[in-house]
């Protein structure tokens, strides 16, 4: 929004337009779901490609759990990559859009919170991933390695590096 336009509504998301908005960044991205990825999902380096880790269904009930993957995914992405956020500012933002889609669409808050508290739980448990994609963003995980190396608690992260 241009600074001075004045607008009607009160910044609310409106599901119609949202839901066109969610329908243009599904055409913008190739979704594979072919992979382990850890924390559930991730871009690829070059922001074409989103990764969802294969236990990650696409419906869960009524949720159309990818539409608000690809929102976070790639307001994180943007953000980090063209605007030079720190991960955990693009992040905040990003869920912050994600919480917008799922409210609009009508999905209880709750749910759809339970839904990823469980499937980060079960992902993270794995111990070790042995199909992480080869151009997996691994900012976010860098990012994350060298906070947890400035605390003294690092474990040489989920790809062996840091």
């Amino acid at each position: 929004m241009s600074v001075g336009f004045k607008h009607h509504d009160s910044g609310y998301a409106v599901p119609a337009k949202l839901q066109k908005a969610e329908e243009l960044l599904l055409e913008g991205v190739t979704v594979d779901h072919s992979h382990q990825v850890p924390f559930c999902a991730g871009m690829s380096d070059d922001g074409k490609t989103l990764y969802i880790d294969h236990e990650i269904p696409e419906v869960v009930g009524d949720m159309h759990i990818l539409k608000t993957i690809v929102v976070h995914e790639l307001v994180e992405h943007c953000l980090m990559r063209m605007a030079g956020l720190p991960y955990e500012e693009a992040h905040q933002i990003a869920t912050a859009a994600e919480e917008a889609c799922v409210r609009a669409n009508g999905w209880p808050m709750h749910e759809y919170n339970a839904f990823w508290d469980r499937a980060i739980r079960k992902a993270g448990s794995r111990g070790s991933y042995d199909n992480i994609p080869q151009d997996l963003d691994t900012e976010p995980y860098d990012q994350d390695d060298e906070k947890a190396e400035e605390e003294g608690k690092l474990d040489h992260g989920l790809f062996g590096h840091g």
